[in-house]
């Protein structure tokens, strides 16, 4: 069951590094919901804590529009993690 988590964590991560330069640190909020969608219920439930424990750590936060949550921004900490290690 963790390695499912870490599984997502690292997906979610690794999809910052194919960002270009500027936009590379927002995760669009349909990206998401399209990995969402493709997971089984299971699944889903272990993406929904990998997000959760992101956020938590302060390596992703979320982003909101029009008071609707729009995406997950990658933070310093976020970005030290990823593209320096």
């Amino acid at each position: 069951m963790d390695s499912a988590k870490k599984d997502i964590k690292r997906c979610i991560l690794n999809k910052f590094k194919t960002f270009v330069d500027t936009d590379r640190d927002i995760l669009p909020a349909l990206w998401i919901t399209d990995l969402i969608k493709r997971l089984n219920v299971y699944e889903r439930e272990f993406c929904y804590r990998a997000i959760e424990e992101l956020i938590q750590a302060g390596i992703l936060e979320q982003v909101k529009g029009n008071g609707l949550p729009s995406g997950l921004k990658l933070t310093r900490k976020g970005e030290c993690l990823i593209y320096n290690s």
